[in-house]
């Protein structure tokens, strides 16, 4: 499928990057991001997820925004104390901001199958993630068993380096990193290096 332009109703994030296959739990309370949040429930539950570059900034413009984020489906919000909104979201597609305005954000959505053809390439692909994490279990890491179940249950490695992005620990900027990387290749190769 081709990149879709669109205008929806988006959120910064503080400190928090948005992946396609990521459950994602966060609190807003700025009144613009409390706003988009009741735009998208009257409409399709799909919002623009974005991450801030600096989790300080109160007030952030374009500029002040991350390029790459990701369409997320609100699946649960509970009004919490002091106006505050606790939010449940599943990140769906990769896309990039392309203008704010206001509480709405002109985004592209990369909605593509992407697909390595040559099974033994997937294979090695594979291989190499599969003794990365096992490193990680060696040293003593210990990984949810949504991890370990993803491993052995993906059989497409697309699939498996997104789930993986979207779930290993790591810092947000090395999720942002992730994110900002839209061709499945560059994509697979950035996560071999952060989890290396």
């Amino acid at each position: 499928m081709s990149d879709i332009n669109c205008r929806m109703p988006a959120v910064a994030l503080r400190g928090l990057v948005c992946l396609p296959d990521m459950i994602l739990h966060f609190d807003v309370s700025r009144k613009k991001s409390i706003a988009a949040l009741e735009a998208a429930m009257v409409k399709d539950q799909m919002v623009f997820l974005v991450a801030q570059k600096d989790p300080d900034e109160e007030d952030p413009k374009q500029e002040d925004l991350y390029t790459a984020g990701a369409m997320a489906k609100v699946k649960q919000i509970v009004k919490m104390p002091e106006n505050m909104v606790r939010v449940v979201a599943e990140g769906k597609f990769r896309a990039e901001l392309d203008e704010v305005i206001s509480v709405l954000t002109d985004v592209i959505i990369h909605d593509r199958e992407e697909k390595v053809e040559n099974e033994n390439e997937a294979e090695a692909m594979r291989r190499v993630l599969e003794e990365i994490v096992q490193k990680f279990i060696d040293a003593g890491a210990k990984f949810g068993p949504e991890i370990t179940r993803q491993m052995e249950q993906a059989e497409d490695i697309v699939k498996l380096t997104n789930q993986l992005c979207a779930n290993m620990p790591m810092r947000w900027q090395d999720r942002q990193t992730l994110a900002e990387k839209m061709d499945f290749r560059e994509r697979y190769e950035e996560l071999c290096r952060i989890m290396e």
